[in-house]
């Protein structure tokens, strides 16, 4: 089938014909006269190996069943596949091989929640074997493979991207969280004392922050913003010093590089952490899960990253300290170096309340902490902050006594 075949049984919209067609002269020329990820088989030891549970299961072999007998269904399903991980990187794709805004096609019996999910499943055969080859403990592989998923959950496209980490074998579940390579990206540097080994976040050059010291939202900037300063020189670093509660401190200091040397820098390889849905995010599970995770990319990744665990989300927003001070989540933001970050306005919105859209906030549903506490900002007039965090090594002995805030000396 041609992709205006496709196009116009499956009923997408026309406007984003390029964005959901990229590579097909490519794609469709590779497509099997039967796919293997569709295949009973296939689908039955995926679910074992990732103890989906039987009935989510059955929905997976009951969808691929409705899409095997479909050809546009089948055609646009293997595109899919094909796209996520055999030709990531096509040409003039306007999507840059993100699936965010892709449809969702209609099946029979609402199966069409599952159609990115089967996607996202057949990559697992491959992602065992890149694993394996990397000498990665069976446990670990289970435990990163794992689908956390009830049988009526949709599975949004835009979440399908993040599984070729999974299919490269780079991104590892150690206890609470996953962890994986990551090169620093953000613009500022930290620094140590030489004589007492406390960290300081110094801001990097040029960011935009509004009078609270958080990054500006993308259309909302101020005329009370700052930019801020940044000089670094053999002898010394000039700069807005970073509060480790999340902001930064909108005054210039100078720290002379013969009481300071600098420990991280951009572009360094640091142990990005990703916070998996699920909760029970206790202080304790996370400190074993920081130690155990040094410990894996000491032994299995010698000499590919440094020991620093570094995050990003809107989870370390922080104002969800103030409203939740007694959660699991401020408690953690007290034990690291919590900066600010890039944000939307609207961040953590998808996460806690997916494609749910009402006319006013107080339709929203109110039925837990933490989507309470993002709605009381929004409907207080406030805006969504990401926030973001680091944590070394060499402070774990420090671990639950919030030590990067007791040791900030401004």
């Amino acid at each position: 089938m041609n992709e205006m075949q496709v196009q116009n049984e499956l009923g997408f919209d026309e406007s984003q014909h390029d964005l959901f067609f990229a590579g097909w002269d490519v794609t469709s020329t590779e497509m099997p006269t039967d796919i293997p990820f569709l295949s009973p088989g296939q689908i039955r030891q995926c679910c074992d190996f990732c103890q989906t549970g039987e009935a989510l299961c059955d929905e997976l072999l009951h969808a691929a069943e409705i899409i095997n007998a479909t050809p546009a269904l089948k055609a646009f399903a293997w595109h899919v596949y094909d796209r996520l991980a055999l030709h990531p990187a096509i040409p003039n794709d306007p999507g840059y091989g993100s699936f965010a805004g892709w449809p969702i096609p209609q099946l029979p019996d609402g199966m069409g929640r599952h159609f990115y999910r089967l996607a996202s499943l057949a990559i697992i055969p491959k992602a065992i074997e890149n694993y394996r080859r990397k000498g990665i403990p069976e446990d670990i592989i289970r435990n990163t493979l794992q689908v956390n998923a009830s049988q009526n959950e949709i599975f949004n496209p835009r979440s399908l991207a993040w599984s070729r980490h999974y299919l490269n074998g780079e991104i590892y579940r150690i206890g609470r969280f996953q962890f994986m390579v990551y090169l620093n990206n953000h613009s500022g540097l930290v620094l140590k004392n030489k004589i007492d080994g406390r960290k300081l976040m110094v801001c990097g050059p040029g960011i935009r922050l509004d009078k609270e010291g958080l990054f500006a939202i993308p259309g909302k900037e101020s005329d009370e913003d700052h930019i801020s300063p940044f000089v670094e020189t053999p002898y010394f670093v000039r700069g807005y010093p970073v509060n480790p509660k999340g902001y930064v401190e909108l005054q210039c200091n100078t720290f002379p590089l013969d009481k300071w040397e600098i420990v991280l820098s951009p572009r360094q390889p640091l142990i990005d952490m990703h916070i998996p849905a699920g909760g029970g995010m206790t202080l304790e599970l996370c400190k074993q899960s920081f130690l155990d995770a040094f410990r894996f990319f000491e032994k299995y990744l010698p000499g590919k990253t440094l020991p620093i665990i570094r995050c990003h989300s809107w989870i370390f927003n922080s104002d969800l300290e103030a409203l939740l001070p007694d959660s699991n989540i401020a408690k953690l933001m007290r034990e690291c170096y919590v900066h600010p970050w890039r944000s939307t306005g609207m961040d953590g919105m998808y996460f806690l309340f997916r494609n749910q859209n009402y006319a006013s906030w107080n339709e929203y549903p109110h039925d837990t902490s933490q989507r309470r506490a993002l709605l009381h900002i929004l409907e207080s007039g406030g805006k969504l902050h990401c926030g973001g965090m680091l944590f070394f090594k060499e402070d774990m002995p420090h671990f639950g006594t919030s030590y990067y805030r007791r040791n900030y000396f401004f």
